[in-house]
């Protein structure tokens, strides 16, 4: 398993945009092209689902910005 955490693009908005943000009252952007990265969980979930990963998101992480995310192995691919 692992656990990551990450800002999450807006279903709504365009992935080459950059995005704002706001971190206990400091504005700043996230991008898609230098960091600080965003990502839109579609791809994420893609990305995960072709390395062989579940991607779940967890609630009550408590960053203001960001969520975590938690990748596990699906059940099938597991050796050992």
């Amino acid at each position: 398993m692992l656990y990551a955490n990450f800002f999450v693009l807006p279903p709504s908005q365009r992935w080459l945009e950059p995005q704002p943000r706001n971190k206990w009252g400091m504005a700043f952007f996230t991008y898609a092209n230098q960091d600080p990265y965003h990502y839109s969980l579609e791809m994420l979930k893609a990305v995960a689902h072709q390395a062989g990963f579940k991607l779940d998101l967890l609630s009550g992480f408590g960053h203001p910005t960001q969520v975590m995310g938690r990748f596990r192995q699906r059940r099938w691919l597991r050796v050992g």
